[in-house]
């Protein structure tokens, strides 16, 4: 693999982390909100009752989609490729500008 294959295969890979990224994070936040009302709903039973048939679902497609693992793959990989190429990679520093 040349080493211009080998950067449009990092740009792709980068692309897609952060998509799985994206979509985990919206679930997660999907989850805290609801959390959040349920916290701050006192009486209203049907309410809480729905609240936490959601969250269930939510809770389901998370564990069924398995982003966070496939966002780790991709970092994995992306990892691999710039040592690769370059000698050295940021993923894995604490900056969340790496991708």
């Amino acid at each position: 693999m040349s080493k211009e294959e080998k950067e449009l295969q990092i740009k792709a890979l980068r692309e897609l982390a952060r998509g799985y990224r994206d979509a985990n994070n919206a679930l997660v936040t999907q989850l805290w909100d609801i959390d959040y009302q349920l916290m701050t709903l006192t009486s209203d039973k049907d309410a809480k009752k729905i609240l936490c048939e959601t969250k269930e679902k939510i809770t389901a497609e998370i564990e069924e989609k398995k982003f966070d693992r496939l966002f780790q793959a991709s970092l994995d990989k992306i990892k691999a490729l710039e040592i690769e190429l370059y000698g050295h990679s940021d993923i894995g520093s604490s900056s969340p500008y790496v991708l």
